[in-house]
Formats: structure tokens, sequence, C-alpha cells
């Protein structure tokens, strides 16, 4: 704006002429950058309204951030308090599976024979 300002100043001073051609491509080229504004103005508007739009969906999730975060603590505690019973579930389970093995019986021919484990301890 200050261009044109002292542009015209200028002119107002000193006088210059300008062809047809001349005023034909300044008016072209005026038109072009009026364009221009008009579509920047135009974007400007639309990412506006959109970043508007990402906010408004945002607030809600922002709200229940807190909450996720208290449920995810709460499951943690649940699943940490979880560890010592799956463990005792765990020996368990491998007690039964050795109890198990030490009960079975040695052929599957259809002859029952028992298998005796720690035979030297159990004569001693």
């Amino acid at each position: 704006m200050n261009f044109i300002l002292q542009t015209r100043k200028k002119n107002l001073n000193q006088t210059t002429y300008f062809s047809t051609d001349q005023l034909q491509e300044i008016d072209r080229t005026i038109n072009v950058l009026s364009t221009g504004i008009e579509v920047l103005n135009e974007d400007l508007k639309r990412i506006g309204n959109e970043y508007v739009q990402c906010q408004n969906k945002l607030l809600p999730v922002l709200q229940k951030l807190p909450m996720i975060k208290k449920s995810i603590d709460e499951e943690n505690a649940f699943v940490d308090s979880m560890k010592p019973n799956q463990e005792n579930i765990e020996r368990d389970i491998l007690s039964t599976t050795q109890k198990f093995n030490e009960i079975k019986t040695v052929s599957y021919d259809g002859t029952y024979i028992w298998k005796t484990s720690n035979v030297q301890e159990r004569m001693g």
C-alpha cells in the first residue's frame, strides 16, 4: 500500500505516460493478484472453520482423558494384584503335572505296569 502511495506522489510530480498495452498488462496483473487474494481469503476461512471443527472434536477427548487414565491405572492395579494368584496356580499345575507323571503307567500295550520312582530312597 505504501508503494502505491509513494508511486502516486511521484506521479503527481512527474507525468508518466503508459501505452495501452502497458495499461492492459497492469490491469491483467491486478486482476490476477485480486483473484489470488480472494482465493487466499477463502482458504483462510476454510482453514479457520476446519480449526474450529478440530477444536470441537478435541475438547471431548481431552475431557475424557483423565477418566481413561484412571481406568488404565485401576486395570494395571488389578493385573498386578492377580500376579501372585497366577504364580500360585502355575505352581499348583506344575505340582499336579508331576503327581500325574508319577502315577501314570509306563506301558500302553494292554499290560498294567506301575512305575516306581526313587527306588533307592524307598528301599533304604
